[in-house]
């Protein structure tokens, strides 16, 4: 699904960077991203409220030209 995302946006002529972000202590999840070629660009801290938890985000990016 990813790898289809990425292709459409390469394609469309429009889009010129995709954005994501994800926790960061979700390492299967920052692997496989940058396994596409995300690169880390940012953290932002104690984005995320989940039972009473902070956690941190990664802003991941990619540009597609």
């Amino acid at each position: 699904m990813i790898r289809r995302l990425i292709d459409f946006c390469k394609g469309n002529g429009i889009t010129a960077r995709i954005q994501l972000d994800t926790r960061c202590d979700n390492e299967v999840a920052v692997k496989l991203y940058e396994r596409f070629g995300f690169e880390i660009e940012g953290r932002l801290k104690n984005t995320t409220l989940i039972n009473g938890e902070y956690f941190d985000l990664y802003v991941m990016g990619l540009m597609l030209q």
